[in-house]
């Protein structure tokens, strides 16, 4: 399970721990692993030339081990 937002920048970590703490969020899975994350809608929410960076950071996110370091 994860999570897709755009707009947490630096303000994810934070928003990810209260989360953690918050009652019905701390349940769920991909709170509790920290699989959430921020992909900016310029990237996925236009269409144009960008929109295959962002299809890139969502396959990332999706399949991270098909992504070596």
């Amino acid at each position: 399970d994860i999570i897709l937002i755009s707009g947490g920048g630096d303000h994810l970590q934070k928003d990810l721990d209260r989360l953690r703490t918050t009652p019905g969020w701390k349940t769920v899975h991909a709170i509790k692993t920290g699989r959430v994350y921020d992909i900016s809608l310029d990237l996925l929410g236009r269409p144009g030339p960008r929109l295959v960076d962002g299809l890139e950071n969502l396959a990332h996110a999706l399949h991270p081990d098909q992504f070596p370091q």
